[in-house]
């Protein structure tokens, strides 16, 4: 976050509450047919719309929370996870007959934009908890397209949906794991090294 100024993080920030409050918003007609314990599952983007808000405001503020890794990987990883999903999705809706609509492009730039948030968080993240995370994605995969909770959309999108999301759960563990690797290998195998010489 070092390149961007705090009052340039500030408008971030308040754009982003923003942004999360009408995400709620557009899920108001599902979330009225769905019962209270299963929102959680139901909102994701604005949901890790909203745990962005929180580490960027605990970030401006220097507080404990974003400084904690697990807090951090799996907003980070909703971020990415949802805002790829959600364009690839919108896309395939006008495959199948869709009207391209100022909603749908809207849909599609503030998810686009949620993706690019994950790239800047990307450096505050340190992947301790890839087992906790992968395992929560995992189970928002199950709850969404088991149980039903996944956002509405045509009948014909769900099951391109369903692999989308658990194929994006693999890369990102992948992913994860590779991050960890390296990181102990420069951490602890490199430094081990140059101490020793």
């Amino acid at each position: 976050m070092a390149p961007y100024s705090r009052s340039f993080l500030w408008l971030v920030f308040f754009f982003e509450v923003l942004g999360s409050i009408y995400g709620y918003y557009w899920y108001k007609d599902q979330l009225s047919k769905t019962p209270w314990y299963l929102w959680l599952f139901t909102w994701d983007c604005p949901f890790y719309a909203t745990l962005f808000s929180i580490w960027l405001y605990s970030y401006l503020r220097n507080t404990a929370l974003h400084k904690s890794n697990l807090f951090t990987a799996i907003t980070w990883t909703g971020l990415i996870k949802y805002g790829i999903w959600t364009v690839i999705v919108v896309q395939d809706s006008y495959y199948w007959g869709s009207p391209v609509t100022i909603d749908s492009l809207g849909l599609q730039i503030s998810h686009a934009i949620l993706f690019i948030q994950g790239l800047i968080l990307l450096s505050k993240v340190s992947f301790r908890n890839i087992g906790i995370v992968s395992s929560w994605m995992l189970i928002n995969d199950y709850m969404d397209y088991i149980v039903g909770t996944y956002p509405w959309m045509l009948p014909e999108q769900i099951r391109i949906a369903m692999w989308l999301a658990i194929a994006l759960t693999i890369i990102q563990y992948g992913l994860m794991n590779q991050f960890q690797i390296k990181s102990f290998w420069r951490n602890h195998i490199f430094r081990s090294d140059s101490t020793n010489q």
